[in-house]
């Protein structure tokens, strides 16, 4: 028997004879790990329905978009960032943009990611030696759920960390949880701060 398939408010129908079996769509593929690159570049933050249960506060950060639901989801964001810190100081001045340069990649995507739980994360130190200039580059990796944050320099750390604390700033501000949230989980000490200046310095 000839099967045809036609399109019904989004799902797919298969029509044997004179039945219409709906079947719930399945997609062809699954994106689930995507890499970024961190730029130095300026975001823009804004809000919705603030200081209630449908509070949503959306970052819009060159080519990346996301949206957050709760305080706890941008505390831990940017606790994942302000551990790049540590390991970014011995990569000080070893990599920078033009080590991984935009004509390499052939493609240029937009990356969505809409978080729905406090993401888990880790920072992982990486390098590898480049034959072309003849040295070790180093750079940072943040592996967080489906996404993977790659620090290259400090111009775009530092643009990341500015931006991601204006984020916890008004997530504190409006989502219902936010006192909870309220210390900066990237913040550190006076000695600290000082060896962090320095490295990014030299």
């Amino acid at each position: 028997m000839a099967q045809t398939r036609v399109k019904q408010s989004g799902a797919t129908a298969a029509v044997l004879g004179s039945r219409v079996v709906e079947r719930m769509p399945i997609p062809a593929g699954l994106v689930t790990r995507t890499m970024v690159l961190v730029r130095p570049v300026a975001g823009h933050v804004s809000v919705q329905d603030a200081r209630t249960d449908l509070a949503v506060v959306s970052v819009q950060w060159g080519d990346i978009f996301m949206r957050f639901t709760s305080a706890a989801q941008v505390s831990a964001v940017l606790a994942a960032f302000g551990a790049v810190r540590e390991a970014l100081r011995g990569a000080a001045g070893s990599a920078t943009l033009e080590a991984v340069r935009g004509d390499e990649w052939p493609g240029v995507s937009v990356v969505s990611v809409t978080w729905t739980r406090p993401p888990e994360w880790s920072v992982v130190n990486q390098a590898c030696y480049d034959e072309r200039r003849r040295r070790t580059v180093c750079w940072v990796d943040v592996h967080m759920g489906p996404v993977q944050w790659r620090v290259v320099d400090w111009a775009g750390y530092e643009a990341a960390l500015t931006l991601l604390r204006n984020v916890h700033r008004t997530a504190v501000a409006v989502f219902p949880d936010g006192p909870k949230f309220r210390a900066d989980p990237s913040k550190t000490d006076s000695f600290t701060e000082t060896a962090f200046k320095g490295a990014a310095s030299a």
